[in-house]
């Protein structure tokens, strides 16, 4: 509030606080060996964020260019205080007197709160929004591809954006990369390039706001590879069966690798273009496939799964989603019953309770059926015998059943 308060003079003080930073920075290193460590990193402690604000509004641009050649000397000085700050703690807060150790606490206390800041406001300087030249589109997109990463301004000659989470948890500098598990917003087209800001996941929200080439943005179709489908189905669904990744599938289809990648992309292509699956999420061989008869899975965004056999996917047959496959209650009933009768010694005097001893469960990806019926039935002998059929579906395919003494 006291920032807010006072905008006529933050250009000024920003200014000058960033022009003096290193002078103050010496001043401190040359002080008295027993003086106060915190002395070292007050002051960049709270210019950073000011140069960092200033940044981001256009009306002081120019004092935030003098603050970007200290930002660095900055962030290192208040890293090199959070790294210390239990030595720092442990080695001075009993040495010297109460008002000393409530400056210090309350220093690093502010330089913890940094930390979690920084992110946001390096952001705030190094992204250019759209200026008068951009064509303005305000529209929802995904994103085809992947390892798109974002830059300051559109072209290739701007910087790219530095992911400040990720890299201060890598020994490498990482930057902030948008795929096609990403849903973006585009504001804004110049040049070939659009400025976007993700919005799904929304924990990237955020940090990931930059320029990215057009290209890489699904509006329709794919002019990069061509393939209309392309954003539809993720690039990391069809990654290629790998040796480390994959050992026991690989082992299991090495003479017909080759042909399983090919297979898997044209079910997964099949999937899309049936209009029954919005979106892959899953394109897998069957772990029941066998050399001679292989067969794929594909699950689509919303929870749909469909099997395709491989001639299926060479004869371009219909496409069926599992639950358009599966069995009724009413067909699997009419089944298990036929085939409790067909196994029974006198089928006629076969007493089924297909109301109350009748259980029907369907499950929810697969669509698998298995239906319970609880009968009695006669043995040689005349005597009433209780038994439990066990009727196993799968989606278009002719069931099985098992009987079983009943307790």
């Amino acid at each position: 509030m006291l920032v807010i308060g006072h905008f006529a003079t933050l250009n000024d003080n920003v200014g000058l606080a960033a022009k003096n930073l290193k002078a103050v920075a010496q001043r401190s290193d040359n002080s008295k060996e027993n003086a106060p460590p915190y002395r070292n990193f007050i002051i960049p402690t709270i210019t950073l964020p000011l140069c960092s604000y200033a940044g981001s509004l256009p009306r002081f641009r120019q004092s935030s260019m003098i603050c970007k050649i200290h930002i660095g000397y900055c962030q290192q000085t208040i890293n090199r205080a959070h790294i210390k700050f239990m030595l720092i703690i442990k080695k001075y807060s009993f040495k010297y007197p109460v008002r000393h150790r409530t400056q210090l606490i309350n220093t690093c206390f502010v330089c913890l709160i940094l930390l979690f800041l920084l992110p946001l406001e390096s952001e705030a300087v190094t992204s250019i929004k759209c200026d008068e030249g951009a064509v303005h589109t305000g529209a929802q997109f995904e994103v085809i591809g992947s390892g798109h990463e974002l830059r300051s301004g559109p072209g290739k000659k701007y910087d790219r954006i530095v992911n400040a989470t990720a890299t201060s948890m890598s020994t490498k500098t990482q930057y902030v990369s948008i795929d096609d598990s990403t849903t973006i917003y585009e504001e804004c087209t110049s040049q070939g390039w659009s400025w976007i800001r993700v919005i799904k996941p929304d924990w990237l929200q955020d940090s990931h706001r930059g320029w990215v080439e057009t290209k890489y943005i699904d509006k329709g179709s794919s002019s990069e590879s061509g393939n209309k489908n392309v954003a539809k189905i993720p690039s990391y669904v069809l990654e290629p069966y790998t040796s480390k990744e994959y050992p026991k599938t690989v082992a299991k289809f090495k003479p017909r690798l080759k042909e399983i990648e090919l297979l898997r992309k044209k079910a997964a292509v099949m999937a899309i273009e049936s209009g029954k699956c919005p979106r892959i999420t899953v394109a897998e061989v069957d772990d029941d496939s066998t050399l001679k008869n292989l067969r794929f899975y594909v699950d689509c965004e919303g929870g749909a799964r469909l099997y395709l056999t491989e001639s299926e996917i060479l004869k371009d047959s219909p496409v069926r989603t599992q639950k358009e496959k599966a069995w009724t209650p009413d067909n699997a009933i009419a089944f298990c019953k036929q085939g409790i009768k067909d196994r029974a010694l006198i089928p006629s005097e076969a007493e089924i309770h297909d109301i109350m001893g009748t259980t029907f469960s369907e499950a929810p990806v697969t669509h698998n059926v298995v239906l319970t019926m609880n009968f009695e039935a006669k043995n040689a002998f005349g005597v009433k015998i209780p038994y439990k059929a066990t009727c196993h579906f799968e989606p278009g395919i002719l069931g099985t059943i098992d009987i079983s003494l009943r307790k």
